[in-house]
C-alpha cells in the first residue's frame, strides 16, 4: 500500500498560496457586497451567509484556501520538532485547518456554523502556541519560538485594544488582526520548508 507524500517544496509553496488566496476571495467578496458590508459592523462570514448575495464567491474561497492550508499544515510536521510540545501543536493546526474549509460548507445560518468558526480559531491559535512553546525549548529553533509568541502578544493586544473601543465594532476587525497573525506564521514556516529562512 503506497503512502501518500506531500514534499516541503509544495508544502511550503501552499502555505504562502494560502493567505494570498484567501485575501484575493475575500476582497473580491467584499467587493460584490461593497453596498452592505462593514468592518465595523459585520463578521467576514456575513459574506458567505445564505441570505448573503453572492455568498458562493466568500465559501468557496474558505474551501480552496482551506484545501491549501492543509497542504502546508501536513508539512509542518516535517519541520517541526518532535517532542510532544511540537506534536500537539501540528496535530491542532491541521485540525483547525481542516474547520476552517469546512466553513465553506456551513456557512452563516446553517447548524454547526459557529461551532465550528470557533473550533478554527481555537484550534488554530493552540497550534501555533504549542509549536510555539516547542521551538522555545529546542536551542536550534529557540528564535522561531520567540517569533511565535511575538505574533501571539501582538494579536491578543491588538483585539484587546479593539474590544476595549467605546464603540459598538464588528467582528471583521479582530478576525482580520487574527488572520494577519495566522498569515505571518504560514509564511514564515513555508519559507523554513523551502530553506530560504
Amino acid at each position: 500500500m503506497k503512502h501518500f507524500h506531500i514534499s516541503k517544496k509544495v508544502s511550503g509553496m501552499s502555505g504562502i498560496l494560502f493567505p494570498i488566496i484567501a485575501t484575493i476571495f475575500i476582497f473580491i467578496s467584499i467587493l460584490l457586497n461593497r453596498d452592505w458590508f462593514s468592518f465595523s459592523e459585520n463578521a467576514l462570514s456575513d459574506l458567505g451567509a445564505l441570505s448573503t448575495p453572492y455568498n458562493f464567491v466568500f465559501n468557496l474561497g474558505l474551501i480552496v484556501s482551506g484545501i491549501i492550508a492543509i497542504i502546508f499544515a501536513l508539512g509542518l510536521k516535517k519541520i517541526s520538532n518532535d517532542d510532544i510540545f511540537g506534536k500537539i501543536g501540528t496535530t491542532s493546526f491541521i485540525l483547525g485547518m481542516i474547520f476552517l474549509t469546512s466553513l465553506g460548507f456551513l456557512p452563516t445560518g446553517l447548524p454547526l456554523h459557529t461551532e465550528a468558526a470557533i473550533s478554527f480559531f481555537v484550534l488554530t491559535v493552540l497550534g501555533i502556541i504549542f509549536i510555539g512553546v516547542s521551538e522555545i525549548r529546542s536551542e536550534e529553533s529557540r528564535i522561531y519560538g520567540v517569533y511565535i509568541f511575538s505574533i501571539i502578544i501582538l494579536l491578543l493586544s491588538s483585539i484587546a485594544l479593539i474590544a476595549n473601543v467605546p464603540h459598538d465594532i464588528g467582528v471583521a476587525i479582530p478576525e482580520a488582526i487574527a488572520s494577519v497573525g495566522i498569515a505571518e506564521f504560514t509564511i514564515t514556516y513555508s519559507l523554513r520548508m523551502l530553506d530560504i529562512a
